[in-house]
C-alpha cells in the first residue's frame, strides 16, 4: 500500500470514529515538494567558463603545494633519464619536467568508437609552486568544440605525456574526438611514458593486479577516502545529462584529480624502484629485465649483479646470460659456477653453458667433460625421477656431448679457437 493510500485509509478510520461522513472517493493528494534551486558548477568548484565559437567548457585548477606527498611517495617529477627508461623512449630524457603533462580522461564508455565522448580531461603539470591539475569539463555534447579548444590550450608547450593505459585508451580516444571535430592534434607524436606496462613488469610480484588504485595502495600505501568507483562515472554523467544537476559531478572531478596526482606519485616511486628494486633482490631482477628488454643492457647488468650478491638464483642466471652476450668471460664463468654450486639449483643450463665455455673459449675439453658429467648426474638424480618425459631429450643431448668430449680427451685433441665474442646461442 502506498503512503498516499495508507494516509487516506487512516483519515477515514479517524473520521468514522468521530461520527463524520467520509466520502470514500476523495483521494489524498500530497502537496508538491519544492526543490531547492540547483547551484551552478562554478559555485560548487573553483573554476571558470572557457568559451569558443558559441560553445563553452568548464575549467578548474587545483594546486598541490611543493613538498607534498602521495602516500609514502614524494610529489616530485622523476629525473628525465629515469622517465625515459620507464617509458622506453629515449626522447623523454630530453624533456624538462615542467614540459611533461600527466593526463587522464573520463569518458562515456570503455569503447573506442565514434559514439564514445570524452567529457572530462585532467592535465597535471609541475610548476615552481607545486603540482597543478587543470580539468576541462564538457557540459553538453554540443559544446565539444570548446572542450577541444581548451584541451589544446592547456597542452600548449607540452613536450611529453605520462599516462596510465593512455597509449591504448585515453590518447587514441582523444585523437578520435579531434578528428571528428576536423582538427589536427599532435598527441600521438609526443614522447609518451605509459606507466601501466612498467608497473606490471616491475611490481607484479607485490601487486594483486595492475589497476592504478591497486598500485597506489600496494606501492604508495595510499588510501582514497569515499572515492567514486571508475565504473560508475559514465552513469553519473548520463544522469547529469538528463537532470542537469551539477552536484553529483563533484565526486567525478575528485576521482579524476586523484588519478592524476596518484599517477605523478607513482612515477616518482617507479623511478626509485627502477634504481633499487624496492629494496629486494626480486625487485632488482624485475628492474634488470625491464631495462634489458628496453636496450639498457649495462644498467640491467648492474641490477643483476646487486641481486646476485644475495645468492638470488634468477639474478645469477640473468647475470651470466648478459655477461656472455657482452663478451665478459670472467663474469659469465663466476655467475654460472655460483649457480651450479647452489644446492637449490635444479636447472641443467649452468652445466651446459660451463661445458660450452670451457670447450670453446678456454679450450679445456677435460673441464668441459666434467661439467657435462655433473649435468648428467643432476638429470639422473632429479629430472628423470620427477619428470621423465621432459628429462629424456635433455639426457640424450648431454650424453652425446659427453661421448664426444670423452673421445677428444682420449685423443688429446685440441679444440679450434673460437672468435673472442662468447657464443650466445643455445648449447647443443
Amino acid at each position: 500500500m502506498s503512503d498516499a493510500a495508507l494516509h487516506e485509509r487512516l483519515r477515514q478510520i479517524i473520521a468514522r470514529s468521530r461520527g463524520a461522513d467520509v466520502p470514500v472517493s476523495a483521494p489524498f493528494r500530497a502537496p508538491p515538494l519544492e526543490r531547492a534551486p540547483e547551484p551552478p558548477l562554478d559555485a560548487l568548484l573553483p573554476g571558470w567558463w572557457f568559451e569558443s565559437g558559441g560553445a563553452r567548457a568548464f575549467v578548474t585548477d587545483h594546486l598541490t603545494r611543493r613538498r607534498a606527498r602521495v602516500g609514502r611517495a614524494p610529489l616530485r617529477p622523476p629525473p628525465p633519464a629515469a622517465l625515459a627508461l620507464l617509458g622506453r623512449d629515449p626522447a623523454l630524457a630530453d624533456v624538462a619536467p615542467e614540459r611533461v603533462a600527466y593526463l587522464d580522461a573520463e569518458t562515456t564508455g570503455l569503447g573506442s568508437g565514434t559514439g564514445v565522448y570524452v567529457f572530462l580531461v585532467g592535465i597535471g603539470r609541475f610548476a615552481p609552486d607545486g603540482f597543478h591539475v587543470r580539468q576541462v569539463f564538457l557540459p553538453a555534447f554540443e559544446d565539444e568544440e570548446a572542450l577541444l579548444d581548451a584541451v589544446e590550450h592547456e597542452l600548449a608547450g607540452v613536450e611529453a605525456l605520462v599516462t596510465y593505459n593512455g597509449r591504448a585508451f585515453d590518447v587514441p580516444l582523444l585523437e578520435t574526438r579531434f578528428v571528428l571535430g576536423r582538427r589536427r592534434t599532435r598527441l600521438a607524436a609526443l614522447p609518451h611514458a605509459d606507466l601501466l606496462h612498467a608497473t606490471r613488469a616491475l611490481c607484479r610480484h607485490v601487486l594483486p593486479s595492475a589497476r592504478l588504485i591497486e598500485a597506489e595502495s600496494g606501492l604508495l600505501e595510499l588510501r582514497r577516502e569515499a572515492d567514486l568507483p571508475g565504473a560508475l562515472i559514465p552513469s553519473v554523467y548520463f544522469r547529469y545529462q538528463r537532470e542537469r544537476r551539477f552536484r553529483p559531478l563533484v565526486p567525478v572531478f575528485r576521482h579524476n584529480r586523484a588519478d592524476i596526482v596518484g599517477l605523478a606519485g607513482l612515477a616518482a616511486h617507479l623511478a626509485r624502484r627502477l634504481d633499487d628494486g624496492g629494496g629486494a633482490a626480486t625487485g632488482l631482477v624485475a628492474a634488470g629485465r625491464w631495462l634489458e628488454r628496453g636496450g639498457a643492457v649495462a644498467d640491467a647488468r648492474a641490477r643483476y649483479r646487486r641481486a646476485a650478491e644475495d645468492g638470488h638464483l634468477e639474478a645469477l642466471r640473468h647475470a651470466a646470460r648478459t655477461a656472455e652476450r657482452a663478451g665478459d668471460l670472467d663474469e659469465a664463468l663466476r655467475s654460472w659456477q655460483a649457480l651450479a654450486a647452489d644446492d637449490s639449483n635444479r636447472s641443467v643450463e649452468p652445466y651446459e653453458r660451463l661445458a660450452l665455455l670451457h670447450e670453446r673459449r678456454l679450450r679445456d675439453p677435460a673441464a668441459a667433460l666434467a661439467w657435462t658429467q655433473r649435468g648428467l648426474t643432476l638429470v639422473e638424480r632429479f629430472h628423470a625421477r620427477f619428470a621423465p618425459a621432459q628429462a629424456a631429450p635433455i639426457h640424450e643431448r648431454l650424453e652425446r656431448r659427453r661421448a664426444r668430449l670423452a673421445r677428444r680427451v682420449e685423443r688429446g685433441a685440441t679444440v679450434p679457437r673460437m672468435p673472442r665474442t662468447l657464443a650466445s646461442g643455445r648449447a647443443r
